[in-house]
């Protein structure tokens, strides 16, 4: 990531580098800020699973208006939850460990009552819920921040949706982040460890 060249480039946008990442990350989540995730290679297949997402809190379940709006999607278009392997067996009903769909976010399942209590924004309607489930293994970044989260928030999960807006593209590169960020499609930019936000 060139910050010279951004910084030259957007005029609008102050860059930081945090030192605690996760902390900085749970804050601004704390802070009701919809989250731009960007990192390492891009995803292959159906879904965004956290190298290229929109991050967000799941215990508001008016997001599926207001957020759907800033991302120009119909509020029948739900959002999904990413969750820790460890939290499994509580969130959801006959949860299967094997089942290698739910890593991927290809399937739904039923929810517990607890889940439902306390990630609404991510439960379906039908009571179920699309996952993506992650281990220390399989990625320890986000497999950290929700530990963390779960301990500051009491929620099981966080949205994870992609970041894109409606009928376009998955966000490919910095640059086209940082316009994301420009026009309030997200609140708050992570890029490789780097935070960014618009200038007041």
């Amino acid at each position: 990531l060139n910050i010279y060249k951004l910084k030259k480039k957007y005029k609008k946008i102050n860059i930081s580098k945090p030192k605690y990442l996760i902390k900085n990350f749970i804050i601004d989540l704390e802070k009701n800020k919809v989250i731009g995730l960007v990192r390492d290679r891009m995803e292959f297949g159906p879904r965004a699973l956290c190298n290229r997402s929109i991050i967000y809190k799941t215990i508001d379940p008016t997001i599926n208006d207001w957020l759907n709006k800033r991302l120009i999607r119909n509020e029948f278009m739900p959002f999904a939850p990413v969750i820790r392997k460890e939290l499994c067996k509580k969130a959801f009903k006959n949860y299967d460990i094997k089942d290698i769909t739910l890593k991927y976010m290809t399937s739904t399942i039923d929810c517990s009552n607890e889940f439902k209590t306390k990630s609404p924004a991510v439960t379906h309607i039908d009571q179920t819920a699309r996952p993506q489930v992650v281990t220390k293994i399989s990625d320890l970044f986000m497999w950290k921040l929700l530990k963390h989260w779960e301990k500051a928030s009491g929620e099981m999960s966080l949205v994870n949706t992609s970041f894109n807006a409606h009928e376009e593209p998955i966000i490919c590169n910095e640059n086209e982040s940082i316009k994301s960020l420009l026009r309030g499609m997200i609140d708050v930019l992570y890029i490789d460890g780097y935070r960014i936000i618009r200038k007041p």
